[in-house]
């Protein structure tokens, strides 16, 4: 790992043996990446992390012993874990993509992604940004059209939803705006009501759906301190 300052800690759950060496060998074979440690169960995972320190975990979603793979995930994405998950689903339906981003995960795709997406979505997860191949935008396009009408935003409404793309905070949000902390908070709320989501992660994966993201939108140039926005953060559509 010669020219590497640092390498992305990574764990892995999945409850098929042959699934979780693959991902081991894969992850272990880039420079950046290191597989600090694995699990076959949820049960297993959730006591061997909390004396671990790993930056990224990648959890199969249907997990067929001891908690479930939503459950997990729930414990993961909340403090005293607070961990970045990146899931791998075999069915990508609606109202489950809709449920794990709602968990707070980092991350959705496809368990027939290209092994490059999985690599990519691990480093920029890592990086504090999202990660959501297309296999999830669509069944989450498909679930916030049939169940919530499409509202417009206006440009305000747009360049909070770059700055939340971004990975912004309240605050900061509230320091390029030059807007107060409360005002901030209260449009951050008429974003998510209008997009249909309670959450933000829910919010950029929504708008990257619906073509709502653009790199002319990044309002500030404290955004690209934080990275790129969601758009360019989604696997290729190949």
């Amino acid at each position: 790992m010669s020219g590497v300052t640092h390498a992305t800690r990574v764990y892995v759950v999945d409850d098929h043996p042959v699934v979780r060496q693959g991902l081991h060998t894969v992850l272990s074979a880039e420079d950046d990446i290191v597989v600090a440690g694995h699990a076959g169960s949820g049960d297993i995972a959730l006591c061997e992390l909390a004396a671990m320190a790993v930056e990224v975990v990648v959890v199969d979603h249907q997990l067929a012993s001891g908690i479930s793979g939503h459950r997990l995930l729930e414990s993961l994405c909340t403090p005293p874990y607070s961990l970045r998950c990146v899931v791998l689903t075999a069915a990508v339906w609606p109202s489950d993509v809709r449920a794990l981003l709602e968990t707070g995960v980092a991350g959705v795709l496809s368990k027939s992604s290209d092994i490059a997406h999985i690599v990519a979505a691990v480093r920029n997860v890592a990086c504090g940004q999202n990660y959501f191949d297309h296999h999830a935008l669509q069944a989450l396009a498909q679930r916030t059209e049939d169940r919530v009408p499409q509202q417009s935003l206006d440009a305000r409404d747009r360049m909070i939803l770059g700055y939340l793309a971004s990975g912004l905070s309240n605050r900061e949000i509230a320091l390029a705006m030059q807007f107060s902390p409360g005002a901030v908070k209260k449009y951050v709320s008429i974003v998510l009501r209008k997009l249909g989501v309670s959450h933000r992660t829910s919010a950029i994966a929504v708008a990257a759906a619906r073509g709502l993201l653009h790199d002319d939108e990044q309002p500030h140039p404290a955004a690209s301190k934080r990275g790129q926005l969601a758009t360019q953060l989604v696997a290729s559509w190949d």
